[in-house]
């Protein structure tokens, strides 16, 4: 199978010093993928190169035919505060029509003349919902989405102490979040969005729950995913 996205031999320097030596990797079509790291490791600077935002001293990022890609920054930094919302999104989609722009801001609650607002004055929350709304629509194939986690989790797995890099999510799974899995991935939640075949979810679900494979790591991703898509964009769907 083709690579989505192939990476061969990235590096990167910043004043001296090395911030990404010779990495290498693959992603699979289909597939969702975290990157871990302790802080100043260099996971943004990947990140950004892997969209394209920045380049690399040595190396190359290889996208898959025909494959879009979307960033998400934390700080918001690829909106531009003096132009307003649709016009953000004509540069980020200009093969959509006026009509299809407003309709995807519409999924993400960008309604009437607030489409005309200067960026710039959007509170912190809507900055939230319009980042994500350039980027996560029908021509994106591929998602990068940079720190976005922890604000959708409960409180009693946020406040817990830090473990290094260890996360029990077999245990978060069985217990906290067993009830919200059901909801989150079933038929009110992910199922709907049209992002995966019928069936899919609730088959890793099951196979997981009766002890066949552990998915934990699969579950965790899908279950974040569709915290972020109840926070920024409750309607969406591919539909």
């Amino acid at each position: 199978m083709t690579p989505a996205i192939s990476v061969a031999g990235l590096s990167r320097r910043y004043r001296g010093q090395l911030a990404l030596d010779q990495v290498t990797f693959d992603i699979e079509p289909g597939s969702i993928t975290g990157l871990l790291g302790r802080n100043g490791a260099g996971k943004t600077t990947l990140l950004r190169m892997l969209a394209g935002v920045e380049k690399p001293d040595t190396g190359e990022v290889n996208p898959g035919h025909g494959l879009r890609l979307g960033y998400y920054a934390q700080e918001h930094e690829t909106l531009d505060t003096e132009r307003s919302l649709i016009e953000n999104m004509r540069t980020a989609s200009p093969e959509l029509t006026d009509t299809e722009m407003r309709k995807v801001l519409g999924s993400f609650l960008f309604s009437g003349d607030d489409v005309d607002k200067p960026v710039g004055v959007l509170s912190g929350g809507e900055n939230g919902r319009l980042d994500p709304a350039l980027k996560i629509r029908g021509t994106s194939h591929k998602h990068i989405l940079k720190r976005v986690a922890e604000r959708y989790l409960p409180r009693e797995i946020v406040h817990r102490g830090k473990q290094g890099f260890v996360m029990p999510l077999t245990e978060w799974l069985a217990g906290a979040l067993r009830g919200e899995l059901d909801d989150h991935l079933g038929a009110t939640g992910l199922a709907r969005r049209g992002l995966f075949r019928d069936g899919v979810l609730a088959r890793l679900l099951d196979e997981h729950r009766r002890g066949r494979h552990n998915h934990a790591g699969r579950l965790w991703a899908l279950l974040i995913l569709e915290r972020w898509f109840r926070r920024y964009a409750p309607n969406w769907s591919m539909a």
